[in-house]
């Protein structure tokens, strides 16, 4: 069985500012790579209108994520509309469930967009180990300062500091 990681953001172009290249190294180290924005990008503009746009930012994320060898998972709803009720949170499950990750790559559930939040939330509720960078910095940076923390089921109070992480064995820098 595949080892597989999870990247689930909330807008196009969160995965390749936060998540991208902690999932490249975790690519040299065999991992299945799955690249999912829970919203469609349907703000991202105020030059085009909402179906454009959106048709954009999806063609922006699968160029994104076949750039590094990851399959492609739809967004499940508009920007700003990601809460944390029942709804969301079976279809995200869902597709969890069929991935069926070792890893999750998640936002930080302390952050100042509430999407950002609520995708963190709605994708740590399924029992698999969500990991996030807790600074926006490189993943090489993350590992030299011990930066990357996990969370468990996307609680606040469970968050425990990873502490010295470890560069995996074979990376280069």
């Amino acid at each position: 069985m595949a080892k597989r990681v999870f990247a689930i953001a909330a807008h196009p172009d969160d995965i390749e500012f936060m998540m991208a290249g902690t999932m490249m190294l975790l690519k040299e180290r065999s991992y299945e790579l799955h690249y999912m924005t829970v919203a469609n990008g349907s703000c991202g503009t105020a030059e085009h209108d909402r179906e454009t746009i959106i048709q954009i930012r999806r063609q922006e994320s699968i160029n994104a994520a076949e750039f590094i060898g990851a399959v492609y998972h739809e967004s499940l709803c508009d920007d700003i509309e990601i809460f944390y009720e029942k709804k969301l949170l079976t279809r995200l499950g869902s597709v969890i469930r069929e991935v069926a990750p070792e890893i999750l790559l998640v936002p930080s559930p302390v952050d100042y967009m509430e999407d950002h939040v609520n995708t963190s939330r709605l994708a740590g509720c399924h029992n698999i180990p969500c990991f996030t960078l807790w600074t926006q910095r490189s993943a090489k940076e993350s590992y030299q300062s011990g930066n990357l923390c996990r969370y468990n089921r996307g609680n606040e109070e469970q968050r425990t500091d990873v502490g010295n992480a470890q560069k995996p064995e074979g990376v280069a820098g």
